[in-house]
C-alpha cells in the first residue's frame, strides 16, 4: 500500500471514501484498518481508527489485544481459575509478518520442519494467479498450502485449471456458490486421503489427509464452515475427529476459515465452550490475533490447531492484500535438544 502526506491526498479523500487516515503514522492511504465496533474484534487501544499495513507490521502486537490477553482475564473475573491457565499455556502467541519478514522466517526455520500455508482465496481459478505471485515474495515453497472458498463446484469440474507448479491438488466441490476446499501438498510427498474423517451434519467442507515427513506421521486437514450463528453440533464432530487423531497417535494440523470469532471468548458463551473443548484436548491455538481485517470490523476467524507439544512452534499472520482475509502460517520445527554441561574436576 503507497502512503503519502499532504493536499493530493486530502483532496483525494473529499471525492473517495475510500481514503483514509492513519492514527499511528499520520498518513493517508487508499484503504485501511478500522475498528469501530468492540462487539465484532479487537479492541484498539487508545481509540485508534485507522491503521495502515505499514504500522500494522511494525506495531500491530502493540495495539491489538490477543486472543488471552490480560484485558481477558480482567473480564473473566477471579473466578478464571484453572480454564484461563490452561488456555494460556496452550495458545501460541503469533505476531504479523510483512512478506520480506516472512520470507527471512521460512528461511531461517523450515530446515527438517513442517511448513503450512492457509490462504482464504475467494475462488481459486479467479485468483490463482494472485496466488503465484504471493508464493513468489514469500520465496519458499511450504509442504502444504491449504486453501478455503475455492468455489470449485461438483457440477462444472472439467472447466478449472488451479495446477500449481511443484504441487499436487486435491479437494473437495462446493455444492454452493461458495466454499470449498482444496489442499496443494509437494509432489514429492506421499499422501493419503483420510475419507473417514468427515464432519458431516454442519453447514461445511473438510478434507483430510495423513503424510510422513522426517519420518513421523501426520494428519492434515483444511476446514471451510459456512457462517452459521449456531455450532454446537459442528464442535462435538471436530471433537469426535480431533479425539480419533489423539487415539490414533497421529501428529495433526488443522487450519481453515471456521467463522468463529475467538475474540469472542470469555464474552460469549458459545465460543468459550468451543475454545474449552479444543483445550480438554490438549489442542494447541496457534493463531492469537484478528486475521479479517475491514473498516467495520475486526475477527479472528483463521485458526490453526495442534496437539504437537514436543516441536519449536512458530506461526503468524501475513500482510498481503491476496482477499479479504489474511493468510496464516506455521512451522513446526523439531526442537533442538539442550546441552547438558557437566562440572569439571580440577
Amino acid at each position: 500500500m503507497s502512503l503519502c502526506l499532504g493536499e493530493k491526498c486530502e483532496d483525494y479523500s473529499s471525492c473517495n471514501s475510500g481514503a483514509v487516515l492513519c492514527s499511528l503514522c499520520g498518513c493517508w492511504s487508499a484503504g485501511g484498518f478500522h475498528h469501530s465496533d468492540v462487539r465484532d474484534g479487537v479492541v484498539l487501544r487508545d481509540e485508534l481508527s485507522y491503521v495502515c499495513l505499514d504500522c500494522l507490521i511494525k506495531k500491530g502486537d502493540e495495539f491489538t489485544d490477543s486472543l488471552f490477553s490480560v484485558n481477558v482475564q480482567g473480564e473473566m473475573g477471579d473466578d478464571a481459575g484453572d480454564n484461563f491457565e490452561t488456555a494460556l499455556d496452550l495458545c501460541v502467541s503469533c505476531s504479523y509478518y510483512g512478506l520480506s519478514d516472512v520470507a527471512a522466517t521460512f528461511e531461517q526455520h523450515c530446515k527438517g520442519s513442517v511448513s503450512i500455508i492457509h490462504v482464504n482465496i475467494v475462488s481459486l481459478s479467479k485468483n490463482l494467479y494472485k496466488l503465484e505471485n504471493f508464493l513468489t515474495q514469500v520465496g519458499y515453497a511450504p509442504d502444504i498450502i491449504a486453501i478455503t472458498e475455492t468455489r470449485i463446484m461438483y457440477s462444472v469440474p472439467n472447466i478449472y485449471n488451479v495446477n500449481l507448479q511443484g504441487y499436487k491438488f486435491i479437494h473437495v466441490d462446493a455444492h454452493k456458490n461458495a466454499g470449498s476446499v482444496g489442499l496443494y501438498v509437494k509432489n514429492c510427498i506421499d499422501i493419503i486421503i483420510l475419507n473417514k474423517l468427515q464432519i458431516k451434519n454442519c453447514d461445511c467442507e473438510t478434507l483430510w489427509i495423513e503424510i510422513k515427513l522426517n519420518n513421523k506421521k501426520y494428519a492434515a486437514g483444511v476446514i471451510y464452515r459456512h457462517p452459521d450463528p449456531s455450532f454446537k453440533t459442528f464442535s462435538e464432530e471436530l471433537f469426535s475427529i480431533l479425539h480419533e487423531l489423539n487415539e490414533q497417535k497421529y501428529i495433526y494440523f488443522v487450519c481453515g476459515d471456521f467463522n468463529i470469532n475467538l475474540m469472542h471468548y470469555s464474552k460469549v458463551k458459545c465460543v468459550t465452550d468451543y475454545v474449552d473443548m479444543l483445550h480438554s484436548l490438549s489442542c494447541k491455538l496457534l493463531i492469537d490475533k484478528p486475521t479479517r481485517i475491514t473498516k467495520h470490523s475486526t475477527t479472528l476467524i483463521d485458526h490453526i490447531y495442534t496437539n504437537d507439544v514436543k516441536s519449536r512452534i512458530v506461526s503468524g499472520i501475513i500482510i498481503d492484500d491476496l482477499s479479504d482475509h489474511l493468510p496464516i502460517f506455521v512451522i513446526s520445527e523439531k526442537a533442538s535438544p539442550q546441552k547438558v554441561y557437566s562440572k569439571r574436576k580440577v
